[in-house]
């Protein structure tokens, strides 16, 4: 029998040795792992598989690359000169479009057509610029079509004025605006607009912003639809496919909605097909002084202080003075 077990110890320890072998020595080196929480970055120095099982949506920037050197507020931002990487603020005062860090220069996005966007000056008053259909949602202003100019372009003209239940009136850029509705193209009006109901998409411009748009303007956007009958006053581009305790999935429409239903958001926009759940152990989570019973990726999330599995709130005392906290 000692014999046999030695035996079976070799040959496990050869076939670890070769499935070790045939994994890359990179995906062992440590890197600059990212992850946005809503109102801001963190990053930990993680191989790529502690990466991803750190948080589900964060990103990877290569082996070799450290969160000492490494801004992971930098990304791509479209100018009229063309691509540079910057923070969202420098982009922002440049007045240019920031694509986020998930879309560094060079940038496709960059090249997009332009068209003539109706940009507000005050409260009713509009100026012309000829900008990408991305450019010109970053500064507020109304796109009017791949290809129009402001050379044939009236900001003050009425037109077509799609609204959110799929009707049709014809007002001014302004008067559409306060109404909630998405401006068509530069002459056109209600006889002939297709007024199809908006969507909400999402689009990757300063940070991840949503705009109910019809569907047929969601690709000139670059945006990814949340399906018919969504709507931005209740989906925030934070929402996506959320991993419930029990190992199933669910799509909410927002980050907070699926942390408040005790589950683990995954990437923004995600769908189910796109992600696998498995069941996770619940246990206390000791948010400042109150205690809740979820998972410690949840507990996580919210930025508590997990108990361990299968503990309880009736085992734990949350109003104890915690290390590093002041009496």
């Amino acid at each position: 029998m000692r014999g046999t077990a030695g035996l079976l110890n070799i040959t496990g320890t050869a076939v670890l040795l070769t499935l070790m072998s045939a994994v890359p020595a990179t995906a062992f080196t440590p890197g600059a792992c990212c992850h946005y929480y809503g109102i801001g970055w963190e990053c930990r120095d993680l191989c790529d598989a502690e990466c991803r099982t750190w948080r589900g949506d964060a990103m990877w920037h290569g082996p070799g690359t450290s969160c000492a050197t490494l801004d992971c507020g930098i990304g791509g931002c479209c100018l009229d000169t063309g691509c540079f990487d910057m923070d969202f603020r420098s982009c922002d005062s440049a007045r240019g479009a920031w694509q986020g860090v998930l879309d560094r220069c060079p940038s496709s996005r960059c090249t997009a057509p332009v068209g003539a966007c109706c940009e507000p000056l005050g409260s009713s008053s509009f100026t012309c610029t000829e900008r990408t259909a991305v450019a010109c949602a970053v500064v507020g202003g109304s796109f009017l079509g791949t290809g129009t100019t402001c050379e044939e372009t009236d900001c003050a003209a009425p037109q077509a004025c799609c609204l959110s239940d799929g009707t049709c009136i014809d007002s001014t850029i302004g008067d559409c605006r306060d109404a909630g509705g998405q401006v068509g193209a530069f002459g056109s009006d209600c006889a002939t607009a297709d007024c199809t109901a908006t969507e909400a998409a999402c689009i990757v411009t300063v940070g991840i912003r949503c705009l109910d748009l019809l569907p047929a303007d969601i690709a000139e956007f670059g945006g990814t639809s949340m399906g018919p009958g969504s709507s931005c006053d209740t989906f925030d581009c934070t929402g996506g496919a959320c991993c419930l305790p029990d190992g199933s999935c669910e799509v909410f429409p927002s980050r907070g909605a699926c942390l408040e239903a005790g589950g683990t958001p995954r990437a923004p926009f995600s769908t189910c097909d796109e992600v696998e759940c498995t069941a996770q152990p619940l246990g206390a989570c000791c948010l400042d002084t109150t205690c809740v019973e979820v998972t410690r990726a949840n507990c996580s999330w919210r930025r508590g202080d997990a108990q361990g599995p299968d503990s309880t709130c009736d085992d734990v005392s949350c109003t104890a003075l915690r290390p590093g906290s002041m009496a």
